[in-house]
């Protein structure tokens, strides 16, 4: 065959390659023969010559001499294809090992899992010929074929990820949960059920990705995913409209995690949100409360917290007093009804003005708005009072008078209100939803009040929010 030259680190490996060549050539029939190629063969794999090394255990083979040395030439020679890359020849050799010898356990075993190698060697070359799809099945097939659960596990995670890489989601996520039936102690569990959620959401499956997610914090508690998953096991309820669950799975949360303060804060917003919209305005109360009291512990201890959150927890602390305050009716027992529905007016203003305090724009427009529709509800609440009984029509003309100039007042201040909040919009370059319908009662408060020609802009009074604020970034 081709001569090949061989670096060789020392003289002495020189003085051992003629020895074994010498040895070939005029003792072709000795016994110890085998076992000069053999080592011959173990030289040159040690020094990275693979194919020489293949040749002198294939040489060993094809002498058939009755040797202990043919399975670990079998053996070898397997191993050298590997180290070439030519993974089929590997599997090959590796498979007449099983066959031939199928008693010689240690072997057996070796063989088993270099065949599991060549395999997943095979199937990333596919991966890299860019054939994803044959690639995916491929290790799917080792996954389910090895008995080595190392190259099992591999195989399985290979699989769904170029399932996932070709669109084919469903088959990924099942193999993602099933990674926890078949190793239950990996330590991939938690991830790969992770996924599997995560690729159910996308689908939408919001009910399968629930269950996954809460499957993993059930078995990986403390898994750096698991508060991810709780979370995330609660929007999914809230996608599917089973409120009262998602409810559940919040308090879980925030009885469970507290170190990432943003989202610990957020699940507590969650919470009150569905509580107020279900009409329980003790629990909803209970849980905006203690979001101004965890932000405010949170900021006492050093840690940054985005101000969103408790803003939109002091607003709807407003919004729930507001709605109080509201199906107040200046009925009999007048006194009484005043007295509550000015009570509650202030509860509102001053839970608006603390809105404000936290600067973030979203939250600051809906409060001004509040308040100047508060201004307004006022107003109203006396237009749609019962008239004292008995009037004549000079009394009643009278009293109506008089009403107006109790009311007329009140809605000059909700008007220089909502030019307030027209002002910061335009300062601050704001434009949502409260600065829309504040323009529209602006505008339909200045014909009410006969002030068409005046200045929209100008204010007659004390802004209700100071006129410089200047907002926090969301």
């Amino acid at each position: 065959g081709e001569n090949t030259a061989i670096r060789i680190p020392n003289p002495y490996f020189n003085d051992f390659f003629v020895a074994c060549n010498d040895f070939a050539r005029y003792f072709p029939d000795d016994k110890k023969l085998p076992e000069v190629l053999m080592k011959f063969g173990e030289t040159l794999f040690n020094l990275g010559y693979y194919e020489q090394a293949k040749q002198a255990y294939i040489t060993v083979v094809n002498r058939n001499m009755d040797t202990g040395f043919t399975i670990q030439a079998y053996s070898m020679i397997a191993q050298s294809a590997f180290k070439q890359e030519d993974y089929i020849t590997a599997e090959k050799w590796f498979r007449r090992v099983k066959e031939e010898f199928p008693d010689s356990t240690q072997y057996v075993q070796k063989a088993e899992t270099m065949i599991a190698s060549a395999k997943f060697k095979l199937a990333e070359q596919l991966k890299q010929q860019g054939k994803v799809e044959y690639a995916a099945q491929a290790f799917e097939n080792i996954a389910a074929e090895s008995k080595n659960p190392g190259i099992a596990e591999r195989a399985l995670l290979k699989a769904a990820l170029e399932y996932e890489k070709t669109g084919e989601r469903t088959k990924a996520i099942i193999i993602y949960e099933n990674l926890r039936y078949r190793f239950p102690n990996s330590n991939k569990v938690d991830e790969s059920l992770f996924k599997a959620a995560a690729l159910a959401e996308e689908l939408p499956d919001y009910k399968r990705a629930a269950e996954d997610y809460l499957e993993l914090f059930k078995l990986r508690p403390n898994s750096i995913y698991a508060s991810k998953a709780l979370f995330n096991a609660a929007i999914c309820y809230e996608n599917l409209q089973d409120l009262d669950r998602a409810a559940q799975i919040y308090e879980k949360y925030a009885l469970n995690f507290r170190e990432d303060a943003q989202q610990y804060l957020e699940a507590l917003v969650k919470v009150g949100e569905i509580a107020m919209g279900k009409k329980n305005k003790g629990k909803a109360r209970q849980m905006f409360t203690r979001v101004l009291r965890e932000y405010s512990a949170f900021i006492q201890q050093g840690k940054s917290v985005d101000e969103y959150l408790p803003a939109e927890a002091q607003y709807k602390l407003g919004d729930m007093f507001f709605e109080e305050y509201r199906n107040v009716k200046l009925v009999d027992p007048l006194v009484v009804n005043l007295k509550k529905k000015q009570r509650l007016f202030k509860q509102v203003v001053l839970a608006c003005q603390n809105t404000a305090k936290y600067k973030v724009a979203d939250w600051t427009t809906a409060a001004l708005y509040r308040i100047g529709e508060a201004y307004e509800e006022f107003g109203q609440a006396f237009i749609d009072a019962p008239r004292p009984k008995g009037l004549n029509p000079e009394m009643l003309s009278k009293y109506e008078k008089s009403l107006k100039s109790k009311v007329d007042p009140l809605k000059q201040k909700a008007l220089e209100t909502y030019r307030q909040n027209l002002r910061l919009a335009e300062e601050n370059n704001i434009q949502n939803n409260w600065i829309q319908l504040s323009r529209e009662r602006a505008e339909k408060l200045t014909i009410e009040l006969g002030l068409a020609k005046a200045d929209p802009a100008a204010a007659a009074s004390k802004p209700e929010i100071s006129d410089k604020t200047r907002f926090n970034e969301k």
